[in-house]
């Protein structure tokens, strides 16, 4: 063991600077010259060992866990599982590959949770490898390992139903495939292999959990900085940056691209029966992508009973019922719901005057209309009370009033304005996106995702406002009948799904739709705490070690190298030859982890989804320890007299 990590020291010294026209700079293919990160037959030994040392620990200390009831969560899996077999539509928080994958085995969670340990235990070997590429040695690398294998949250993970786990074997794969990638000599065998996979893993990461994005975009973030090191060394010409800059293109964009596309595609071809419950909160291309074109008028005429769809939320139908609001008017509340088939969403549009027998007239782009509420007979109207929850000087409060005889006066008279086609054209169901003026208050119907309190269902808020965003203010008519021994002109609704703009559409939206279902209708009762997680406090002390570590390390490594970035003049004599060498590659491993970690974790504060649980913080926890062990890997090669103090405090932690 001496003589190895001799020479493991020696091959760290030896990794070489060039001296350019005004600076230093690292050669391309330094790491592949000097030999670094070359795995060696035990290495491959010692992995396998830790994927089976770990299954058969869970399996004998943790045997009632696969036999036990499922959670909420798993129970989510398992029903998007059992939907997708049967070829029915769901929304679900998560892109398709890992329901896919799963669904290829029995629906059985005994198998399910088997396949999930299955996927954590190849994690920690490939983790394992990855230190290993580093130079990392052998014991800090089973240590970090170790570390992770230990923590009660992975543990629990691994033994349920979960996608989770294959999100952290691709997180896993992905990374080691980039080390790997720096080790090889560009455009070499090994290189386009690992290229290829490193393609493949994060088109997979990106088509199992939203998060897998993050994981393309930290990847993609690393290629740029390693491209500039590349462009950095004067020897190379210009056909090899641009050969170089195409590959990368390929292997980091275009392919992880396709297969994410590839995977949404096969879900939509794979769909064969609709879910109302679900497809509710499609547009009404996408309903008719699952329920086949439904036709209906091609006109708006005065007369029709109409249901009205907030074009920019998940649902929205313009609703009423005969419930009033506690304040303001106190009269009947409007609302948007998400209950497609609620009568109470229907709406009779009448002319600004109405005419005994008058005959059958489009509505066209400014004409003058009122909405008359069908269950009650209320009008729809826009009054100088404010809204229940937006109260502002620019905001007048929606309801319906009056009774089946009421005509109205101008606070119940809109202007229907339909954006984007030709001025006075027809309005059409479903094609025109109309937004509705009213001529009492010079205000404009709007809704947003603001719920109102229970006392009105925590229904979506509607108001009229001044000078509003005019994407809040559009709605459509989704659905029209009417009663008329008139011949009129009929369609039928949908685009061509066969053509590359139907199918882009179709995908656009389910992916929007899924993003905004998964943060507005399971979880909107739920606070998020994501920004507590990377301090959360365990009841085993070594588990708060491990966990604290992880954030606190890559706060202290960063304040550092901040600081030395401002003391710019210390002289670089001070650091020998061999600290140099595996500072490095330590630091060029430490920047690759802090980004990752911040990558993984930045979003779930930016956008806190309603599925987000703490397991999902275990990601960016792996990058932390991957960069904890081997930050103590290079102070006991820098200064061997660091291995003492390490040592007592690694048993300080696991001390009972």
């Amino acid at each position: 063991m001496g003589q190895m990590d001799n020479k493991k020291a020696l091959e760290c010294e030896s990794l070489p600077l060039e001296k350019g026209p005004y600076r230093t700079y690292q050669p391309v293919n330094s790491y592949w010259h000097n030999d670094l990160g070359r795995l060696k037959l035990h290495d491959v030994l010692v992995s396998i060992t830790i994927t089976v040392a770990f299954i058969a620990y869970m399996v004998r200390f943790h045997a009632s866990e696969f036999t036990s009831n499922p959670s909420e969560a798993e129970n989510e899996i398992l029903i998007a599982i059992e939907y997708y077999k049967l070829g029915k539509f769901r929304l679900v928080a998560l892109p398709p590959f890992g329901i896919q994958l799963l669904s290829l085995v029995p629906l059985n969670k005994e198998i399910l949770r088997q396949l999930s340990l299955t996927f954590s235990s190849l994690t920690l070997a490939v983790l394992y490898l990855t230190l290993r590429r580093v130079d990392t040695y052998l014991p800090f690398a089973l240590g970090c390992v170790t570390a992770i294998a230990s923590l009660p949250l992975y543990q629990e993970e691994s033994v349920s139903v979960s996608v989770d786990t294959l999100q952290w074997l691709l997180l896993a794969l992905s990374f080691y495939s980039w080390r790997t990638v720096l080790c090889s000599r560009i455009f070499s065998k090994k290189w386009f292999n690992y290229m290829i996979l490193l393609s493949i893993t994060l088109g997979l990461s990106a088509s199992t959990k939203f998060a897998g994005t993050f994981v393309c975009i930290w990847i993609a973030t690393l290629a740029m900085k390693g491209f500039w090191s590349v462009l950095g060394d004067p020897k190379l010409p210009v056909s090899y940056l641009l050969k170089y800059t195409l590959f990368k293109v390929l292997f980091l964009g275009i392919i992880p691209f396709a297969i994410f596309t590839s995977s949404y595609a096969l879900q939509l071809g794979h769909w064969s029966e609709d879910s109302p419950e679900f497809s509710q909160y499609m547009t009404p291309n996408f309903k008719a992508y699952l329920r086949g074109p439904i036709e209906q008028p091609k006109f708006l005429y005065y007369g029709s009973i109409v249901t009205l769809r907030h074009v920019d939320s998940l649902g929205g139908y313009l609703h009423s019922h005969n419930h009033t609001y506690l304040g303001g008017s106190q009269e009947q509340q409007v609302t948007l719901t998400q209950e497609e088939n609620d009568y109470n969403n229907q709406w009779i549009v009448e002319p600004a005057r109405p005419k005994a027998d008058a005959e059958l007239k489009e509505v066209k782009d400014f004409g003058k209309i009122r909405l008359r509420h069908r269950a009650t007979g209320k009008l729809l109207r826009a009054s100088s009370a404010k809204p229940p929850v937006s109260e502002q000087e620019y905001t007048s409060e929606i309801s319906c009033t009056g009774d089946a005889d009421y005509v109205g006066d101008s606070d119940e008279l809109w202007t229907a304005i339909s954006v984007g086609d030709p001025l006075h054209s027809p309005i059409m169901p479903i094609k025109s996106a109309v937004k509705f003026l009213n001529e009492g208050h010079r205000c404009t119907l709007l809704s947003h995702d603001t719920r109102l309190p229970e006392w009105a269902f925590y229904q979506q808020e509607v108001l009229c406002v001044q000078s509003p965003n005019e994407a809040r203010t559009l709605f459509e008519f989704e659905t029209l009948q009417l009663n008329t021994t008139e011949e009129i002109e009929y369609s039928a609704s949908g685009c061509n799904w066969n053509s590359i703009v139907g199918l882009k559409s179709l995908l656009i939206e389910l992916i929007q739709r899924q993003y905004k279902w998964n943060n507005y209708v399971p979880g909107f009762q739920h606070e998020p705490n994501s920004e507590k997680w990377p301090f959360h406090l365990f009841k085993q002390r070594y588990v708060n070690h491990i966990w604290l570590s992880s954030v606190l390390y890559p706060i202290c490594f960063f304040i550092y190298q901040t600081l030395v970035a401002l003391i710019w003049d210390i002289p670089s004599t001070t650091v020998s030859k061999a600290q140099a060498s595996c500072n490095v590659i330590y630091f060029d491993f430490a920047i690759e982890c802090i980004l990752g970690w911040l990558n993984l974790y930045r979003p779930m504060l930016a956008y806190p989804f309603a599925d987000q649980r703490i397991v999902t913080y275990l990601p960016s926890l792996i990058l932390g320890q991957l960069l904890v062990w081997k930050a103590m890997d290079t102070w006991t090669k820098t200064r061997p007299w660091v291995a003492v103090p390490l040592c007592v405090y690694v048993a300080y932690t696991v001390r009972p």
